[in-house]
């Protein structure tokens, strides 16, 4: 079995805190950005406009919902078939033949 470095361990850990913390940070941050330029919106916009807006919103975060990491697995699939066919692209020519 493999040790693992202790120190490797805690660092990894620390990191994943800052990473949580932040995103938290962001979280927090912009839900009161939205909840502090709410009358704003509404003085500009009116509230026909500020209705658009919050229907667009919601359709985003439908979407984003219904999205259920197929972007992702995606991404994977198009990045493995690639790598295939780049494999079998390199592995058709002679190994001293240049196509540079």
């Amino acid at each position: 079995m493999s040790s693992v470095d202790p120190i490797v361990v805690i660092a990894n850990r620390r990191r994943l805190f800052i990473n949580m913390l932040s995103g938290t940070g962001c979280l927090i941050i912009s839900a009161a950005l939205a909840f502090l330029l709410m009358p704003f919106y509404l003085r500009y916009l009116g509230a026909i406009g500020f209705g658009v807006i919050g229907l667009i919103a919601i359709l985003m975060g439908f979407t984003a919902i219904m999205d259920l990491g197929l972007t992702a697995s995606v991404n994977r699939k198009i990045a493995r078939v690639l790598t295939r066919l780049i494999r079998l692209r390199t592995e058709s020519f002679p190994p001293d033949f240049n196509y540079y």
